[in-house]
């Protein structure tokens, strides 16, 4: 698998701020990165599962 960081920007805060069904801001930031990136998110966090705003995968 490859991982990169991705720095924090104007585009993926813009894309975070959408978000509208994860109250925590740190959570809304993680999704709004792998949304802005189109990239599923590996979590296991239930609110994160159910938003519709980013697929997930936990294993």
């Amino acid at each position: 698998m490859n991982f990169k960081e991705q720095a924090l920007n104007n585009e993926i805060i813009n894309t975070s701020y959408q978000i509208d069904n994860i109250p925590e801001l740190h959570d809304r930031l993680i999704v709004g990165t792998a949304k802005y990136l189109d990239q599923e998110l590996i979590t296991n966090d239930p609110i994160i599962a159910k938003s519709k705003h980013v697929k997930t995968v936990w294993k």
